[in-house]
Parts: structure tokens; sequence; C-alpha cells
């Protein structure tokens, strides 16, 4: 009896493995649980993590700094064309990457950062006199958007 007991549980371990009951989310990264297609809003961390097979997939999220550019143009207060490259360093936040995925996709920098960090440097821009922005550009280079 103990060796059918044993078995069954040697199987049991056995297909869930095959079945894909299991994955591992990579370094820098947390897991997003989807049951069927639909955000649960788990986030797995880092390493392995066992999954209902055939009904739980993990969508990886990158939460390392990331570098974004973006290149725009503006005017200056005095209406001067001004063609700038903004960089950003952003991560987004563990506890919040399964609403991200949710609302936005994993399209966020296209639909939302770089739209919003253009109207920030056009902003700014307008605020100085195309002077100004190349006289004072030491104290410009950190400006917090």
């Amino acid at each position: 009896m103990k060796k059918y007991i044993a078995l069954s549980i040697v199987a049991l371990v056995a297909l869930t493995f095959l079945l894909g009951g299991w994955c591992t989310v990579p370094t820098g990264y947390v897991g997003v649980e989807m049951r069927m297609g639909a955000v649960t809003g788990r986030i797995m961390s880092e390493g392995f993590s066992t999954k209902t097979p055939l009904i739980v997939s993990v969508k990886d999220i990158e939460i390392r700094i990331q570098k974004e550019q973006v290149e725009t143009e503006g005017a200056s207060k005095d209406l001067q064309t001004v063609k700038i490259v903004a960089a950003l360093n952003y991560h987004p936040q563990k506890e919040r990457v399964a609403d991200l995925y949710k609302e936005v996709g994993e399209q966020y920098m296209v639909r939302i950062v770089d739209p919003a960090m253009q109207e920030s440097v056009k902003a700014v821009l307008a605020q100085y006199t195309a002077e100004e922005l190349i006289s004072k550009r030491e104290s410009k280079t950190q400006t917090n958007l």
C-alpha cells in the first residue's frame, strides 16, 4: 500500500512538471499572474514558483532601472525653435506592476511615458528664452519633471 502511495505522489509531481505547473521569473523581473488571460493581481518574485497548469500563465515585467530617451522640439519663451534630447531613468514600482500591465499593457513607455516626457520638456522650454537655455544649461540638466 505504501508503495502505491509513493508511486502516486511521484506520478503527480511528474505530471505537474510535464503540464507546466511551474515557472521561473528572471532576476530583475516580477511575474504578473494571469488566470485564463485575466490579471489576478498576484505578483511573483524572481526565482522558481509553482502555478496551476494550463490555467495560470505568468508575464515577466522588468523592474530594474531603465533609460528612456526622447527627441523632441519645442518653442522657447522668445519663440525660438529648440530641439532637445531628454533622458529619463525609471523603473516600475513592484507593487503596482499588475495594475500597470492590466490597465496599460506592455507598451506603457510608448503610451504613457514618452508623451508625458515630451509635454514636460515643452513646458519647461517655454519658461526660458533660447539664450537662457544655453547659458543656464548646467542648472537645468537635473530638472525633476
